[in-house]
C-alpha cells in the first residue's frame, strides 16, 4: 500500500543485515515476538501484542508470521510478508505453526526473541517444550542490535522530525513550535506525584 511509511526495499534490507546477524552467532533460524521488531522487520502495524504473534525467519528464503485469525485483514494490509499463518484462539495451538516454520528453514540451532513484553512466560516455556530446545538461545540483543544503524530512509524521517529550533515535532510534516521531549507516560507520573506546576508540566 501506498500508506506504508517504508518500502518493501526496506524492510528486507532490514531483514538481510538480521540474517548475517545469524550467521554470525551460528543461527539457522529466529523467532521474534515483539511488536516493534515484527514492524521493524516486516512492517505489521498492529496492537495486538496481547495474543501471540510471531515472526520465523532462517538465513534465506522467505519470512512466515504467525497470528490469530482475526488480525488477517490488518496483516494484509500492512506488510509485506507472503506467507502468513493464522490460528483461531482457543481452537489451535500457534506452537505447533511456529514449529512447522521453522522445520522447513535448513536445520540448527534457532534463536528465540524472549525478553519481550509480548511473550507470556507460560507460553515461552509451552513453546520451548514443543520445539524440544534443551538449551535455548535468546536472541532479543542480536536483533535489537539491528535497528541501532539506521538507514538514509530512516534518518530522512529523524531530521523531519526536528523542527527549526532544534526541538521535537509532534506531528510528521506540520512543524510548530517545539515542546519537551516528555512522554504521556512521564507527564502522568509526575501528576500522580503532585507535580503541577514544572516547566515540563506546564508546556507538555
Amino acid at each position: 500500500m501506498s500508506g506504508r511509511a517504508f518500502a518493501e526495499a526496506e524492510h528486507r534490507a532490514r531483514l538481510s543485515r538480521a540474517r548475517e546477524a545469524l550467521a554470525e552467532a551460528g543461527l539457522a533460524a529466529c523467532v521474534i515476538f515483539a511488536p516493534e521488531h515484527l514492524y521493524y522487520y516486516s512492517g505489521y502495524d498492529a496492537h495486538t501484542q496481547f495474543s501471540i504473534q510471531a515472526l520465523i525467519f532462517g538465513r534465506e528464503g522467505e519470512p512466515t508470521i504467525v497470528l490469530r485469525d482475526v488480525d488477517r485483514a490488518n496483516a494484509e494490509d500492512s506488510c509485506w510478508v507472503r506467507d502468513l499463518r493464522f490460528y483461531h484462539h482457543g481452537q489451535h495451538d500457534p506452537a505447533d505453526l511456529v514449529r512447522a516454520a521453522i522445520a522447513e528453514r535448513a536445520g540448527g540451532r534457532v534463536g528465540l526473541c524472549l525478553n519481550s513484553y509480548a511473550l507470556p512466560g507460560a507460553f515461552a516455556l509451552h513453546l520451548i517444550k514443543t520445539l524440544g530446545l534443551a538449551d535455548p538461545v535468546d536472541a532479543t540483543a542480536l536483533i535489537e542490535r539491528v535497528r541501532y544503524v539506521k538507514s538514509e530512509t530512516e534518518m530522512d524521517y529523524i531530521r523531519r522530525a526536528v523542527n527549526p529550533d532544534g526541538g521535537i515535532a509532534y506531528r510528521a510534516g506540520i512543524p510548530g513550535e517545539s515542546r519537551p521531549g516528555i512522554t504521556c507516560a512521564a507527564l502522568a507520573v509526575m501528576y500522580a506525584a503532585g507535580i503541577y506546576q514544572d516547566k515540563l508540566v506546564t508546556d507538555a
